[in-house]
């Protein structure tokens, strides 16, 4: 492959930057699609014998709102035990640190309702798969539909080559989404803390903070409080901007500072 040039570099250094943001998801779909076209992404902590963990997923397709974060979710508490490759991930997330990367057409798919339900809905044809193996498995699904057309040969070696510093990044995002569940206090406490203080926030606004001050993503509590994405951006935006701070590293030494002063 030849050397990146600027456009690929800055993307993948936005994508780094955004690490253990809220946007890292759109960030890291700004940096492949520098390297080959595509239309939706996801990324999952892969676990030996247990359910993979979702980390991001982005991308829109206008007929088909929201269709990467829910796909995602359900593939996480479903469809995973039906999926092949993911049983292979599994085996060898145990292993040394290595990148392997996997290419899979739809009809490959032999599950009928998985294939239907994460690729025929929404008409997609491929997926390629970054799988870093190792202490901290992570993989990145890439997907293209059949507006976007199957990968070339160029494509491929392209996303090959920058595999390892984009499972990478997902890797150094989903340590840093563990960091924050391991060091905040608990969802209840940081609730209460957050209703008690003056800073004017509604009991959803609260409620949508304490969430995002323990790691849990934008997907993850909106599916859990049966409000819309956009309604949970909303909530977290206005949360944010009374407590006068932009992203979940910011809550996050806010929180703190708030239980030191207690």
């Amino acid at each position: 492959m030849s050397a990146p040039n600027d456009r690929m570099t800055a993307a993948l250094a936005g994508a780094v930057l955004a690490v253990g943001e809220d946007q890292f998801g759109d960030a890291i779909l700004r940096a492949v699609n520098t390297l080959a076209e595509v239309d939706l992404c996801s990324a999952f902590r892969v676990q030996s014998s247990e359910a993979p963990q979702h980390l991001c997923s982005a991308g829109n397709l206008p007929q088909i709102p929201r269709f990467a974060e829910v796909a995602s979710s359900n593939y996480a508490s479903v469809y995973w035990r039906r999926d092949a490759l993911a049983l292979m991930m599994q085996n060898l997330a145990s292993g040394g640190d290595e990148v392997h990367v996997f290419r899979q057409a739809w009809n490959d798919i032999r599950d009928s309702e998985y294939r239907r339900a994460c690729y025929e809905r929404a008409s997609i044809v491929e997926r390629i798969t970054m799988l870093r193996s190792g202490p901290s498995s992570v993989c990145l699904s890439v997907y293209r539909t059949e507006a976007t057309g199957p990968s070339s040969a160029l494509d491929c070696e392209r996303l090959e080559a920058c595999a390892p510093i984009l499972t990478a990044a997902v890797a150094k995002h989903a340590s840093i989404r563990s960091l924050y569940t391991r060091s905040a206090a608990s969802e209840s406490a940081i609730l209460i803390a957050l209703l008690q203080r003056e800073e004017g926030l509604s009991s959803r606004e609260a409620e949508i903070a304490a969430a995002l001050a323990v790691g849990r993503t934008q997907a993850e509590i909106a599916k859990d409080t049966g409000l819309t994405l956009n309604s949970v951006i909303t909530y977290r935006k206005r949360a944010y901007g009374k407590l006068g701070i932009s992203d979940r590293h910011a809550l996050q030494r806010w929180v703190r500072s708030m239980r030191d002063c207690h």
